[in-house]
């Protein structure tokens, strides 16, 4: 371990330890804020490991890295900057604030509450408010982190909370199969719309229907995010994405921009309506009847992808048997066996919509003593002396998890490489387009 005055250098910069025993006071006894404690505790966790793991061995400055550490310090900051936003939101004493906050999560919960399938843990969304819907894959924790816009607040409600159903969707998507079967349903998903949208005895149609498949393999994860929305806001979230469209998109070229990740904006409310005539066949045709093509003033048939290599008819065409495809194919595993009664679609992920919750029970409230405020040359001692009983490689928290998993692909000798991964905050585009860059170093990425 490094002189005592090196390692504080460090833990002030990044200066989490006291805010954190702040919040667990000014928390404390609060029902709707034991997800949030969780994660802050899962964050310190993480942070003794990752400083653990490259202190390790360490007994004088000279042996420290100390471009390593500032890399540390930055991943680390990453990370603690979202969850400083998080929780200085809910400790504010703003009655608007708090209101805000507490009727998003309220229906945040709502919809994660008819997920139905595999969960390695129990865990509930936490909530915030930002510039757009976004939702946060964190290293640290398994609980998901949702942004809503500080526009959707309206005085003493919160509107158009839908989107809030997408961004769980994302969140669906990585944690909803077996932890082992990740990637592997991933792929079947692919090769599934691959081998689908495929067939034809036509060289001509095959490269055309080439560009379609990769198309919509590009956008499977947002795709499944928008199915997710409808199977869980049902016709109020596909009147939503339209409305959206229109706020939106104003130029044919807004309406049909490819980013490579999300499908066209002209496309985006055809999945939820796709999905909700699976649902719901005379909801969905009449708000098909409704909502029309006469709002747009075009025809979207005309149009192409802003990069001109695919018809907005094309994709059209083959919509319904993608929709199919992701919503009724058996491809979740809810367990690590190989049989066919432990995968599901992911329709049957889900409670339908006409299906009641039942009635949440009162939780019990445990009268746990409030704890106490140390004072920071204490809190830097007792961490200190946490890092020397650490060997976070070996242990089965989140760190251990992200450190097996990056040694099984990488190679546990390769530790240069490994090391790498685990200070990435966001991999480059060259990395995102090399196919033989690991799923498991991807998973270091930080956003869905």
């Amino acid at each position: 371990m490094p002189p005592t005055n090196l390692l504080d250098q460090y833990l002030t910069q990044l200066d989490f330890l006291d805010q954190i025993q702040q919040w667990r006071s000014k928390f404390h006894g609060r029902a709707e804020m034991k997800a949030f404690t969780q994660v802050i505790d899962d964050f310190q966790e993480f942070a003794t490991d990752y400083f653990s793991h490259f202190l390790r061995d360490k007994t004088d400055m000279g042996d420290v890295d100390i471009q390593q550490m500032k890399l540390v310090l930055r991943r680390l900051r990453l990370e603690w900057n979202l969850l400083y936003r998080v929780g200085q939101q809910w400790a504010l004493d703003s009655e608007s604030l708090k209101t805000a906050l507490d009727l998003t999560q309220e229906q945040a919960l709502a919809y994660y509450a008819r997920y139905q399938g595999y969960r390695r843990v129990k865990v509930d969304p936490v909530v915030y408010l930002e510039k757009v819907f976004k939702i946060t894959r964190s290293l640290y924790t398994d609980y998901p982190i949702i942004a809503v816009p500080f526009e959707n607040v309206r005085g003493a409600e919160v509107v158009n909370l839908q989107a809030v159903a997408h961004e769980l969707g994302h969140f669906f998507y990585w944690n909803a199969p077996y932890p082992e079967k990740i990637e592997e349903t991933h792929r079947n998903i692919r090769d599934a719309l691959t081998k689908k949208l495929a067939i034809t005895e036509h060289y001509d149609l095959f490269l055309e229907r080439a560009n379609v498949i990769h198309v919509w393999v590009s956008w499977v994860e947002e795709t499944i995010a928008d199915i997710c929305g409808t199977l869980l806001g049902g016709e109020a979230f596909v009147q939503s994405a339209y409305d959206r469209m229109l706020w939106q998109a104003f130029t044919d070229r807004e309406l049909t921009y490819d980013d490579g990740r999300h499908p066209a904006a002209i496309i985006r409310y055809q999945i939820g309506l796709e999905t909700l005539r699976h649902l719901d066949p005379v909801k969905a045709s009449g708000l098909d009847i409704k909502l029309g093509n006469q709002t747009l003033g075009i025809a979207p048939d005309d149009l192409m992808l802003s990069d001109n290599t695919v018809s907005i008819a094309d994709l059209r065409t083959v919509l319904k048997i993608v929709v199919d495809i992701l919503l009724n194919e058996k491809f979740w595993s809810i367990s690590n066996n190989d049989n066919e009664n432990t995968k599901r679609s992911f329709r049957e992920l889900f409670l339908a919509p006409d299906v009641e919750m039942p009635a949440k029970p009162i939780p019990v409230q445990t009268a746990l003593p409030k704890p106490d405020i140390v004072d920071k040359v204490k809190l830097l001692s007792n961490f200190r002396e946490t890092l020397k009983s650490k060997n976070p490689t070996e242990e089965e928290d989140a760190f251990g998890r992200i450190y097996k998993r990056l040694a099984k692909s990488l190679g546990a000798a390769n530790l240069d490489a490994i090391n790498k991964a685990l200070l990435e905050s966001e991999l480059s585009e060259e990395d995102e387009a090399d196919s033989t860059v690991p799923a498991c170093y991807k998973y270091v990425k930080q956003r869905c």
